[in-house]
């Protein structure tokens, strides 16, 4: 079988004896009829799907994004490279009807405009993993892919041998919650994307504050990535960002501090002081229920006795 598109062979298939059934054709000269780049829609969802190439990449995007033009632009320059590889498709994020498809996909609205691959025979979800949307990246993005080179996403990264060995442990999806609400220890955390510029220069910073943690009695000094774990959807922020942790409770609080290592230490050493503080309010209380529980005791044997 040839395909061929403005006079040059494009496609070139050979054929056993009744190897093609007429759905398989169809779904061939479909992909080489349809636009180099979809809009995924109720109306191109059944022919997206359809499609005998089951390698699909979208570009996450607001059409009112004053953005919206320019990186539809870089889309379709990198379509062309992957013609017959890829089947490119653009999501409208402020359509209603693909709000599954933002979850499916996990898009926060930090996570806009973003590029995904989607395998659909395997059902394996990969993410760019880059800052900036341009040709140059999503090229290697794709590239990456196709040399089976590029890092699936995953509910949950393993567990490192070594992730508490270290100053500044290795959390992932499987072991996050068992540490951060453990009860135990007190936890700052940072979450952070490794492909990230502010977020690698800031990774020495934690190494340091790590440092001085490392055999306190009551702090875990702590990092993830958010971008190959699904502790994302927790919490909806723009990474990189830290949030502390403390034992003995399912409060969470912000750091909305610099991002500097006395900065990091004074917001530490705060926390852990207000935390001591509220441990000696609950205490002092529970001293003043017990004495005036034994002064109910005693004002009961006065009376007896008179």
């Amino acid at each position: 079988m040839v395909v061929f598109q403005q006079g040059a062979i494009v496609h070139f298939e050979e054929c056993e004896e009744d190897g093609h059934h007429l759905s398989d054709l169809s779904k061939i000269v479909k992909f080489f009829t349809m636009d180099l780049v979809i809009e995924y829609n109720i109306e191109t969802v059944d022919q997206i799907y359809d499609m005998h190439i089951r390698n699909h990449i979208l570009l996450f995007i607001s059409k009112n994004s004053t953005e919206f033009g320019a990186l539809v632009k870089v889309f379709e320059s990198v379509a062309l490279k992957f013609k017959n590889k890829l089947i490119f498709l653009i999501v409208n994020t402020d359509e209603v009807d693909n709000i599954r498809v933002l979850e499916y996909f996990q898009i926060t609205s930090w996570d806009i405009p973003g590029v995904r691959i989607l395998n659909l025979t395997k059902n394996m979800r990969y993410r760019m993993p880059a800052e900036e949307i341009t040709f140059k990246n999503m090229k290697k993005f794709c590239e990456n892919f196709l040399d089976g080179l590029a890092k699936q996403q995953l509910p949950s990264e393993n567990i490192p041998k070594d992730w508490d060995t270290k100053p500044v442990k290795v959390l992932v999806g499987k072991n996050f919650k068992e540490v951060v609400f453990s009860h135990k220890r007190n936890a700052f955390v940072m979450f952070y994307a490794p492909w990230s510029y502010e977020c690698k220069s800031l990774l020495p910073v934690l190494e340091e504050l790590g440092k001085k943690y490392q055999y306190h009695e009551s702090v875990t000094i702590a990092k993830i990535d958010i971008t190959a774990n699904d502790i994302h959807q927790m919490f909806l922020e723009k990474y990189p960002f830290f949030k502390f942790f403390p034992a003995k409770s399912d409060l969470v609080v912000p750091y909305n501090g610099e991002y500097t290592l006395d900065a990091f230490i004074e917001f530490v050493e705060e926390e852990i002081k207000s935390q001591m503080e509220s441990e000696e309010w609950s205490f002092e209380e529970e001293e003043s229920d017990e004495q005036e529980d034994l002064s109910v005791q005693d004002w009961g044997k006065i009376k007896e006795e008179l």
